[in-house]
């Protein structure tokens, strides 16, 4: 998961630390130094920034850790009061920038605890964060009211960590905060007497075991398990051991392997798409399945299902599954197994796809959710007209949910976005055809709903 340093270098940590006798800034810049170090280990893409009243990036994401090194010891104090607000308002805009709006990160702030409201306004909804990721506040000094209400509004996997004073326990404090938060999630892949320590990146919000177990109870279509609701998603990526005993890891580094292998041949050979259920916990599941990244490079993804044991609802209880073979073995009725899912409508022969992502069942849980659809909305409205049948069938899925939902200012944005990208448009059918979704978003609103 990519790291974001933000340190504070405002003019309240030059002062000297009574105990240890050296600057508060010295001791942030050697443990900001130490997390980078570890982070090296990790082989982690990294950002370096400081702040104060102002923001500044020292290096952005990268694993350059030499140049991060060297940026870290040539920051001086600044002559100016610390506005952790606006500050992480920044490394928001920064990553939505860089990484996109489905990476999560974490943010590491160094400071001294002493903030106080000035009477200046903050940026207006800066907290909670839009972007997925988690803050860490390492407070030098017993933080101030301003520091602890800044956590709380965050919420989610926001942490306050107050560092001890004496530079011995505080180098073990920060040592212990490394391993428990920026080391990569691990958990155990496995499947009857098969078995695999991979890492999960980002980790999983809400577990803290050391090695989560990742039992894979069967496996499904996906044509009938498609688009359920996900609270996370994740990669996993097998572990590179680096032990004496090479035969044993590379029995244990096989079986993620071999999986994906599995999911590929099956894919290209017989067209299907197959997926995982994996037990995580007593009661939560998620699927494993295969996708493409940026460079066109498959690997595995893990997809945590809502917490229950129905967390795909048109299958029913996911306990009760038994393989398709058990079902024809033991005989169990002359009606036909609930999967492959067929229900047909009644008077019609289409069979319904049973899924989130159909129509206004599409589940938006996360606000960044709502702005890559507007994103891909407007990529498409660049390629009219050819790319025409497609927005429309995509305006009208948009159109129902936001509608299902009574996101009436949503629509009314759009719109308004439709009209900026009408006033470019490379032609004059074009133009119309932005036009006429324009007014078609409009008129989805309701006039009672317009303030």
């Amino acid at each position: 998961m990519p790291v974001v340093i933000l340190v504070d270098v405002s003019l309240s940590t030059a002062v000297q630390c009574e105990i240890s006798g050296i600057s508060y800034q010295h001791k942030m810049l050697t443990f900001a130094k130490q997390c980078v170090g570890y982070l090296k280990t990790q082989n982690t893409r990294v950002c370096v920034a400081t702040f104060a009243s102002s923001f500044s990036v020292l290096q952005p994401f990268g694993k350059d850790y030499d140049s991060m090194l060297s940026e870290l010891d040539a920051v001086t104090p600044k002559q100016e009061c610390p506005k952790l607000h606006e500050a992480l308002l920044n490394v928001q805009h920064m990553v939505l920038s860089d990484l996109g709006s489905t990476c999560a990160c974490q943010v590491v702030v160094f400071t001294d605890g002493q903030m106080y409201d000035l009477g200046t306004p903050r940026p207006p909804s800066c907290l909670p964060l839009s972007i997925p990721s988690e803050l860490h506040v390492l407070a030098f000094k017993p933080p101030s009211d301003l520091i602890t209400s800044i956590v709380e509004e965050n919420g989610g996997c926001s942490k306050l960590w107050v560092v001890p004073y004496s530079m011995l326990a505080a180098e073990r404090y920060i040592q212990t905060f490394c391993k428990s938060q920026l080391q990569a999630q691990t958990g155990v892949l496995s499947f009857g007497g098969l078995s695999s320590i991979v890492d999960i990146n980002p980790r999983i919000p809400g577990i803290t075991s050391a090695r989560i177990p990742l039992a894979i109870q069967g496996f499904l279509d996906m044509a009938n398990c498609f688009g359920p609701a996900f609270t996370s998603k994740h990669t996993i990526i097998c572990t590179d051991f680096r032990s004496e005993a090479k035969d044993v890891a590379q029995k244990e580094a096989t079986f993620c392997a071999l999986l994906h292998g599995a999911f590929m041949s099956v894919k290209t050979s017989k067209s299907i798409s197959m997926c995982a259920l994996v037990l995580i916990e007593a009661d939560r599941y998620a699927l494993i399945t295969t996708y493409l990244d940026s460079r066109k490079k498959s690997n595995l993804l893990l997809s945590v299902l809502q917490r229950g044991e129905d967390a795909i609802p048109w299958i029913g209880n996911l306990s009760t599954l038994l393989p398709d073979s058990y079902l024809k073995e033991k005989q169990i009725g002359s009606v036909k197994p609930p999967l492959p899912l067929d229900r047909p409508v009644a008077g019609s022969a289409v069979t319904p796809a049973c899924s989130y992502n159909q129509s206004a069942c599409l589940a938006w849980l996360h606000p960044h959710g709502i702005q890559a659809e507007t994103q891909k909305l407007l990529r498409l409205t660049k390629k009219l007209p050819e790319k025409r049948a497609f927005i429309e069938r995509e305006l009208d899925r948009i159109i129902k949910l936001a509608s299902s939902l009574s996101l009436w200012s949503y629509l009314i944005s759009l719109s308004i976005l439709m009209n900026r990208e009408s006033e470019g448009a490379p032609n004059a059918e074009a133009k119309v055809l932005l036009a006429g979704y324009r007014t078609r978003l409009a008129s989805a609103v309701p006039p009672d709903a317009v303030q």
